[in-house]
């Protein structure tokens, strides 16, 4: 059982890691990716009718960045809007 613990620390500080490196709007909201996020987000919700509030993050390949997009739009609209954010692969479906 302590080895599985290890294990699963391990891939927790590989996966804190990565959501590190990635999360450019957390890890260096001063920088200029960070900025684009921010005014990728603002200029979506400006185009929101009333009620109507979902963006979709759509491409026909895999790791075309679509997962790390979404995560610092998400992000960079947190400190105003809700936010839940839905990672599903729909080519490879499961829970």
């Amino acid at each position: 059982m302590e080895r599985e613990t290890t294990v699963e620390g391990a891939r927790f500080a590989a996966e804190v890691e990565i959501v590190d490196r990635l999360a450019v709007v957390l890890s260096r909201p001063l920088g200029a990716a960070a900025e684009q996020y921010r005014v990728l987000g603002q200029r979506l919700v400006g185009g929101f009718a009333a009620g109507r509030r979902r963006i979709g993050f759509t491409s026909p390949g895999r790791g075309e960045g679509r997962t790390v997009a979404a995560l610092n739009v998400a992000l960079a609209l947190a400190p105003r809007w809700r936010v839940a954010l839905v990672e599903a692969d729909l080519r490879a479906p499961s829970l």
